[in-house]
């Protein structure tokens, strides 16, 4: 926070101003003066000693002497002529000032605030002077007598900037942001130019954000950001928050732009280097990340935060056990560092050692209960293993994290679920999908359940999913947009309710099938597909390169295709085709392409429900067959999303699923084994529901 200059710790010189009368004839005083003006000061001293001898304009000599002393450094002597020229004049506010100055001078700012009251006393509309008193006060440590004085100024001349500047900095001192950035406003309106003025409205905004992220409303946080970089473009705080706010809200590559901005104004800044690595690890830029995680850790060795983020590229780039002891490093720095134990449970999590890594986010939650990343990964390890009661939850801890609080905010959106479900009764529910489609997807079978306490149910849905969804009985209105969600009584996620509903694993409602295609669509699509002459197989073999897990999960057509058995049509149910994979589809005989026809997941339903058999990686199509009861095979890496649970090729969630399970990291191979035999099988017309392959 910058303040307004203040005066310096300097008497000023005096011509003629108080009430002497001037002489006749070149006088000693204004000898004095004249040297004193030529820059003649052991001159100018002489003839000023004289005019005190002499009874000439005597008050003004002592004072311009005083002006000399303090220029020579002689502080006491300065005081000790202000004195004796205010035994002349003690009513000077002139006088007073300079000899106030002088107080400051010798270090004395107790006495100076009290010679500047005196002053004000004599002349209560001397802006300047109240001016002055602020800053010795403000000097002093004394915030609320300082705010007085600098409101008496500015309320005296609206136009004095400095005044204004430092109201507005008492008012930040005291945390009263909004009355601050009103007075750096008019400041600013005083001199639009003004260097200080702009960068104390940025930093306005940039706590108003801080303030904002504390207390969880991540969408005011990036407002208040934004507004701050656009008062100043070159703040490197303003640039640093936002980018920390969007890297921690899931937009790594918007965060790792500001990053390196941010790195042109400070290069050497190591908590800067820390955190763009962690926004390029996100990225999956792992060489780049351990790059400016090793260079942040010369910069500060003793901080936990970047052998935090080296841990985490070096896990990206597979070095696990380097990863692991980079995070026992912080711990040693910081044992009681919630991060480093929660990345450790990561780590630790990827390689399948469950027990260490709940322990990992255990103890991460004793260090700080609040917390929330924690929480969720316990939640998401003991769903993994078969606990939902316990898991539900530590999971909802999700709504505290930051990617969600900037993807719903701190509005109508966020949860406001019923005590119990007899509250719902007759009660206006709004259900929202704050999670991915396929979520959406897998919960959208307890809407029924939610119909039948009487609630009157909403359904905010994922465009994508509006005309599947139509068919969902109990549902008031389905809608992709909504106005006013403050309407509602409550609401929900579509997510929580199966938390709401929850009867036990082995109690899942509707495991065959709870969504149909729309005979419309699917007549539509066997048009375009013509006769079938052949077993129609589905494929899907990557997802969202957004997912966290994308690289465990999604996979290449070019090496999919090294297993797909002659004798079957090949339909490809990607929505989104990657450039990597696009020139070999348009290559690929045996494989129809529909990407630019499919515009919804009624589309990709008709689709589903026309093929014998559908193969996916772990997607919404997973999901989508699942809840059509259509025969599916799913793909999972040996670490699956927590619904998949760890072993079994069933899944209690669809009944016409199997699932087939990498058994050994990072290689497909015995996987691809069995989606050769499954698919050399229904080439050879055997029946799909009777054939399995055994996982491992």
């Amino acid at each position: 926070m910058r303040f307004g200059k203040a005066h310096a710790i300097a008497c000023e010189t005096a011509g003629a101003v108080t009430d002497e009368k001037p002489t006749r004839q070149v006088s000693p005083f204004e000898s004095g003066l004249a040297a004193h003006q030529a820059g003649l000061l052991e001159a100018a001293a002489a003839h000023y000693m004289r005019a005190v001898s002499d009874g000439d304009h005597v008050a003004d000599a002592l004072n311009n002497l005083a002006s000399l002393a303090v220029a020579r450094g002689r502080n006491d002597e300065a005081a000790a002529f202000l004195d004796r020229a205010l035994t002349i004049f003690p009513r000077s506010t002139f006088l007073l000032r300079n000899r106030a100055n002088a107080a400051l001078a010798l270090g004395r700012p107790e006495d100076a605030l009290r010679i500047l009251t005196d002053a004000l006393a004599i002349d209560p509309g001397d802006a300047d002077l109240a001016f002055q008193a602020g800053n010795t006060a403000l000097q002093l440590g004394k915030g609320d007598e300082a705010h007085g004085y600098f409101a008496r100024a500015a309320t005296l001349r609206p136009g004095h900037f400095d005044a204004q500047l430092n109201l507005g900095g008492t008012h930040f001192l005291a945390g009263r942001l909004d009355a601050a950035q009103t007075c750096f406003e008019r400041a600013l309106a005083i001199d639009p130019a003004a260097r200080s003025a702009i960068e104390n409205l940025a930093t306005i905004k940039i706590e108003m954000g801080r303030a904002a992220r504390r207390a969880g409303d991540a969408v005011a946080a990036e407002t208040a950001f934004r507004a701050a970089l656009a008062a100043h473009p070159d703040s490197f705080d303003a640039k640093f928050e936002l980018a920390n706010l969007l890297t921690e809200a899931g937009y790594s590559e918007h965060g790792a732009v500001l990053y390196e901005e941010a790195l042109r104004l400070r290069p050497d800044h190591a908590d800067l280097h820390s955190n763009l690595g962690h926004a390029y690890c996100q990225l999956r830029r792992y060489d780049a990340a351990v790059a400016h995680c090793r260079r942040a850790i010369e910069l500060g060795p003793q901080r936990e935060e970047p052998h935090i983020n080296l841990g985490a590229a070096l896990h990206g780039v597979g070095d696990t056990d380097a990863a692991l002891r980079s995070f026992d490093v912080a711990l040693k720095i910081n044992p009681r560092s919630a991060a480093a134990h929660t990345s450790k449970g990561n780590a630790l999590f990827a390689l399948g050692r469950f027990d260490e890594a709940a322990t990992c986010n255990e103890n991460a939650i004793d260090a700080d209960p609040e917390y929330a990343l924690a929480h969720v990964n316990l939640g998401v390890i003991r769903m993994l293993r078969g606990d939902y009661e316990g898991g539900w939850p530590e999971y909802d801890w999700r709504w505290r994290t930051l990617r969600l609080q900037r993807k719903v905010g701190v509005g109508a959106l966020r949860p406001r679920p019923p005590a119990n479900l007899r509250d719902a009764a007759a009660r206006s529910v709004l259900v929202t999908c704050e999670q991915g489609l396929g979520d959406s997807i897998q919960f959208v079978r307890y809407i029924r359940d939610l119909a039948a306490t009487g609630a009157r149910v909403t359904l905010l849905v994922q465009k994508a999913l509006v005309s599947l969804f139509e068919q969902i009985e109990g549902v008031e209105l389905l809608t992709a947009e909504l106005a006013n969600a403050e309407r509602f009584d409550y609401v929900v996620s579509i997510f929580d309710l199966g938390r709401m509903f929850w009867k036990g694993i082995d109690a899942v409602p509707a495991r065959d099938g709870y969504l149909r295609a729309d005979p419309v669509f699917v007549a539509k699509w066997s048009r375009i597909l013509g006769p079938k002459i052949r077993p129609r197989v589905g494929l899907v073999w990557s997802g969202s390169t957004d997912h966290p897990d994308d690289a465990n999960r999604s996979h290449r057509l070019a090496t999919l295709t090294t297993v797909l058995s002659d004798g079957i049509d090949y339909i490809s149910l990607q929505k989104e085709v990657r450039e990597v994979d696009r020139a070999f589809l348009g290559q690929a005989l045996n494989i129809r392409d529909f990407a630019a026809k499919i515009d919804d997941f009624a589309d990709t339903a008709a689709l589903c429900e026309l093929v014998d058999l559908v193969v996916t990686v772990d997607t919404s199509v997973a999901h989508l067959a699942g809840a059509l009861g259509r025969p599916a095979r799913l793909i999972l890496p040996i670490v699956p999303d927590w619904r998949w649970s760890m072993t079994g090729e069933t899944t209690h969630w669809y009944g016409s699923v199997r699932l087939l399970r990498q058994t050994r990291h990072r290689d497909w191979r015995d996987v691809y084994d069995r989606i050769a035999a499954l698919l050399s099988a229904v080439a050879r017309g055997a029946p799909i529901d009777q054939f399995t392959i055994p996982n491992g």
